[in-house]
């Protein structure tokens, strides 16, 4: 009978009949081990969302036929059961009985889990011996889909489901062949379940105990060398004291094997801790690194600082029940670092040196009697003994602090872990800050660690899902994963937060919770009887931490809340007169914090900090009526100044630097930003806000092109043009004065990288006038290079070579050498897309010669990526391979997303060229993945062109037909008759290859007699039309049909009728050159 063997525990491995069978698409084999793993019928739109995220609903359906298709073609028709709805597999149950023609379906990952669940077969070998013999490695390995985020998701948690399963079932023979006393078969399992997870301690203890056992001692001593090794080139962590004890005995000769000897079991060490609350979530970077400083004999004084509600108290707890944990690695042999105990001093409600003294007193059961003082009493207590001191909440009592001190110089075998909100100030000291969780995506991310996989393995989802489930056992986060991190990234990671949220997952949807907080800080309430009151809430948090500052404190808080994402000590300074002292102060006392410098990320002098979110945004409603106003007033003043400074970098070597200021400072940009808009609104267009606007606008739309926002850019521009005018205003043909006319034109050039080009040309038509009258020549020349820029994208290169030899003068006359290369460079383009490109070379000459003596590599990527276009549409296919590739290097350099789209693209173009056709497809399809990611629609359609175009060529008919209807359609969407008429004579390729020769004709004829067609498409159509005249003249018959072509019908006409045909019949990016400089 026929049979299917489909073996996914290690890299996928599929046989027909014992003969291995190849995919030549990964997704063909991600769609059979989904169904094979999960087993059971899918919806075709849930495939759809596995396999293809991204995809709109018709694309990823497509994409679903396709690969069907593929996995059809592969293995034949009766494997797979489908109908309009649902898809599965065939039933994989190989007990049942079979005719000899039913097929069957044989599936490693069905057998290993049914053998999981046999306890023994009839051979008498246990059930998890015949599964451990399937897994071959883990879980697809070696296997990725890189363009979906959901597949890799559930790919990561099947691979851990499945490891987690096979290290189950090898410990589990370990031990019985262990206690059968059968040792050889135990070692291997033990050596294979290590292999899986080498840092398993407990397995590594039994395998040296094993080789002991079996006299060879130097194989145990060399497994704990590895072991030890690892774990501090992994860790930086030694091996446990047990796993170190059992080395020195076996080292030492002193191991007893035999099972009758006696572990003499240590007593309980002395504590008065209350039954622990659960294992604390997501801090086991912390506990580590505290356990070690612990550890250390210098460190005697550790205070873990923070914020309230960060956790502090919960760590400080774990680590005292890590510490009497019976189960812990303590021996004869490695004795208890404090054998006298391990106690926890609630100190929240003490203000005083006295009652402080009773508090640690009654902790340790210390009953004061006779005449000595009560410290003295405490301190005789304390001389001799071993002992970790736990002092929770000491913050009220940092004028006492001494006592501590004066406690560990009494007593040398004392040591004391306290939790502040502000540091104790002692020579002693030791700090560790805690901080919030990791959450996913947040780049400025104050966590201690940012752990990778999935979502669920961030410490902020996984306490919210934790306690959610604690109110609601059905909660689970995945269907709502957005809306879980949405509510961790809103308050940073907080635990307090995090579970005051979680606390409402009852009553509100985990959407809802977000939205509220959003909202309403107030909204995060509890009324938990067992919670402090300072706990209840976040205003209550911030409102105790509040009452620790000094009224110069409180107030410089405050103005520091109006920043965004941070500041450096220069800013702190100017916006809110906060000395360097200040700053020490408030980082003291846990109200703000110094960020940890980045790679390469400019921090700015001083040095950057932070504010936790919550608090700066309770900080910031100190600040009301004229004293709010004066305050964001001097922030925005300070960084449209910035912005105004940084603006003379623009197309200059040193541009990469300021942008990557302004990067780090970008919310705070926002924020003035939107704050000036907002003034200029309040108090009209007069306002010295809207000097500010203009001030800021050059640098901060140069940013948003450089960095690919253009929308972000267009909702910016377009609520300040809307700010500095009445409505009506702005939808008049001439603008009111410089000022709206200027932002008019920063308006268009976001809206030029999105190819709107009409729009680019409404908003710049007139604004020449008022931009001379206000001495704004600068912006002038700007407007005349985007609305000739826009004319070379539709095809008008008469008026758009007016418009760009007046933008070249006018840069010049004014002196910007290094801004009239922009104008150089849409000269260059116009004349090359007229096929004039002798006359189009010196321009591109002329730009990469001044891009590179200034040494500006995106000017130098630019004018290296159009010379190659230049080169390639002349014929020159080797010249133009070589600046291309020199080009996408340094686009690489540059980091610029559209940069780098424009090279892949170009790069795809010669290698179709030159006839590589699997390596062109690659480059058009990464480019237009960027292209879309980044809304750029013109080089979208152009991808989709010359990725058509080159499916065309290799045969790829069917996949071709909905590629090109696509790029049209989109050419047409942003007005761009030359991309359109280029698509165009593409689909003419592909009609002619599928017998349509006669339309094929007319859209060549079309395109070759079109005024606005470039040059390079009416070359390869008179090409085309060259070789069916001489096909007609041999005699050979060519296909009549009937459609409207002639060269004064509208292109839009033969768009919808080439369109249509294309999708109807289902039949089966040349070279270009970029203006965005």
């Amino acid at each position: 009978m026929p049979t299917l063997s489909l073996n996914f525990l290690g890299p996928p491995h599929i046989l027909l009949d014992d003969t291995p069978v190849t995919f030549e698409s990964r997704k063909a084999v991600a769609l059979l081990a989904y169904l094979a793993v999960m087993d059971d019928r899918h919806t075709r739109s849930e495939l759809m969302l596995l396999l293809w995220p991204e995809s709109d609903n018709k694309r990823a359906r497509g994409a679903l036929r396709y690969t069907l298709s593929i996995i059809k073609t592969a293995l034949g028709d009766g494997w797979l059961v489908m109908d309009r709805q649902q898809i599965s597999l065939l039933d994989p149950d190989e007990t049942r009985e079979r005719t000899e023609e039913e097929r069957i379906i044989s599936s490693d990952v069905h057998r290993f889990r049914s053998l999981l669940a046999t306890r023994a077969l009839p051979d008498g070998r246990p059930g998890a011996a015949a599964a451990t013999a399937l897994y071959r490695d883990d879980f697809l390995a070696g296997f990725s889909l890189r363009d979906s985020v959901n597949f890799e998701e559930w790919h990561f948690f099947q691979r851990e489901d499945f490891r987690h399963q096979m290290v189950g079932a090898l410990a589990e023979l370990t031990e019985k062949a262990g206690s059968a006393g059968n040792t050889a078969s135990a070692i291997g399992h033990a050596r294979r379940l290590l292999q899986l997870d080498p840092l398993r301690e407990d397995i590594q203890r039994s395998l040296m105990r094993l080789l002991a056992g079996r006299g060879q001692n130097a194989a145990a001593l060399q497994q704990f060398d590895e072991f030890a090794r690892r774990l501090d080139q992994e860790l930086g962590v030694p091996p446990s004291s047990a796993t170190a004890a059992l080395a020195a005995q076996i080292r030492a000769g002193t191991y007893n094997a035999h099972p009758e000897a006696i572990l003499h079991t240590p007593p309980p060490v002395p504590n008065n801790l209350s039954t622990p609350m659960g294992q604390v979530i997501g801090r086991e970077t912390e506990l580590q690194a505290l356990r070690d400083r612990l550890a250390d004999d210098e460190c005697r004084l550790l205070t873990l600082i923070g914020a309230g509600g960060m956790g502090k108290t919960r760590l400080a707890r774990q680590i005292a029940a890590d510490y009497v944990d019976p189960s812990g690695s303590w021996s004869e042999s490695v004795p208890h670092p404090f054998p006298d105990g391990v106690y926890f001093v609630a100190l929240a409600t003490i203000e005083s040196r006295a009652l402080l003294i009773g508090a640690i007193a009654a902790a340790i059961d210390l009953q004061f009697a006779g005449s000595d003082p009560p410290q003295t009493q405490l301190t005789s207590a304390l001389q001799s003994q071993q002992m970790l001191l736990i002092l929770d909440n000491f913050e009220q009592l940092a004028g006492e602090a001494p006592i501590v001190s004066e406690l560990l110089a009494a007593a040398p075998g004392l040591k004391a872990l306290i939790t502040s909100r502000e540091r104790l100030k002692l020579y002693a000291e030791w700090l560790f800050e805690v901080a919030g969780l990791a959450v996913p995506g947040m780049e400025s991310n104050m966590a201690s660690e940012d752990p990778g996989g999935t979502r669920l393995s961030f410490g902020s989802v996984q306490l919210f899902s934790q306690r959610a489930r604690r109110i609601n056992p059905g909660f689970q986060p995945e269907p709502v994963m957005d809306d879980v991190v949405r509510i961790c990234r809103l308050v940073q990671g907080m635990p307090l937060g995090i579970e005051l949220a979680a606390g409402w997952i009852r009553l509100l949807s985990a959407g809802a919770i977000a939205d509220q907080i959003q909202a309403n800080l107030d909204f995060l309430v509890t009324e938990l009887q067992d919670v402090p009151q300072r706990h209840r809430s976040l205003r209550a948090v911030y409102r105790y931490s509040s009452r620790r500052l000094t009224d110069q404190e409180r107030a410089v808080f405050a103005r520091l809340a109006i920043f965004r994402g941070g500041f450096t000590r220069e800013a702190a300074g100017e916006v809110a007169g906060a000395t360097q002292l200040m700053l020490a102060r408030l980082v003291d006392k846990s109200m703000i914090q110094r960020a940890a410098r980045e790679s390469g990320a400019p921090t700015g002098p001083g040095g950057r900090y932070l504010i936790h979110e919550l608090l700066r945004q309770f900080g910031q409603e100190e600040l009301t009526g004229a004293a709010r106003r004066a305050a964001c007033g001097v922030h925005a003043r300070y960084f449209a100044g910035m912005l105004q400074k940084l603006a003379t970098a623009r197309w200059r070597s040193e541009e990469g630097e300021a942008l990557a200021r302004i990067e780090s400072e970008l919310d705070n940009v926002i924020a003035a930003w939107e704050w000036l808009v907002d003034e200029v609104r309040r108090a009209g267009p007069t306002a010295d806000a809207l000097d500010l606007l203009l001030a800021a606008a050059p640098m901060l739309g140069c940013f948003l092109q450089r960095r690919s926002r253009f929308e972000e850019g267009c909702d910016l521009f377009r609520g300040a043009l809307s700010a500095a005018a009445d409505a009506s205003i702005t939808d008049e043909p001439i603008p009111a004065n410089g000022l709206t006319a200027a932002l008019r034109v920063y308006l268009a050039e976001q809206l030029f990288a999105l190819s709107e080009f009409e729009q680019v040309l409404d908003l710049c038509r007139n604004v020449q006038p008022p931009l001379r009258a206000a001495n704004l020549a600068h912006t002038a020349a700007e407007a005349l290079w985007l609305c000739g820029s826009a004319h070379v994208r539709m095809g008008d290169y008469a008026a758009a070579e007016v418009e760009l030899r007046e933008s070249l003068e006018t840069f010049r006359m004014i002196g910007d050498e290094a801004a009239s290369t922009r104008a150089l460079n849409a000269l260059g383009i116009a004349y090359s897309n007229q096929g004039k490109y002798a006359q189009a070379r010196p321009f591109y000459e002329e730009f990469l010669a001044a891009a590179r003596d200034a040494g500006y590599l995106r000017g130098v990527a630019n004018a290296l990526n159009n010379l190659g276009s230049n080169y390639a549409r002349a014929g020159d296919h080797d010249q133009a391979l070589t600046f291309y590739r020199e080009s996408y290097q340094l686009s690489l350099q540059c980091g610029e997303q559209l940069l780098i789209a424009v090279a892949l693209s170009n790069l795809g173009s010669v290698s179709r060229a030159l006839g590589e056709h699997k390596q062109a497809q690659r480059y058009y399809t990464e480019s237009l993945k960027i292209s879309r990611a980044i809304g750029v629609r013109r080089w979208t359609s152009a991808n989709l062109n010359g990725l058509g175009l080159t499916l065309v060529e290799a045969g790829a008919y069917a996949e071709a037909g909905s590629i090109l209807a696509e790029s049209l359609l989109l050419a047409r969407e942003i007005g761009s008759k030359p991309d359109a008429l280029e698509a165009l004579a593409t689909a003419g390729d592909l009609l002619a290859a599928t017998g349509q020769l006669e339309v094929a004709q007319r859209l060549w004829r079309y395109v070759a007699e079109h005024p606005n067609s470039m040059s390079q498409a009416q070359h390869r159509c008179r090409q085309q039309l060259a070789a069916l005249s001489v096909q007609e003249a041999a005699g050979e018959p060519v296909e009549q049909d009937v459609i409207e072509t002639d060269s004064n019908v509208e292109i839009d006409v033969i768009i919808d009728q080439i369109y249509a045909r294309l999708e109807r019949d289902d039949p089966g990016g040349d070279n270009r050159e970029t203006n965005n400089a």
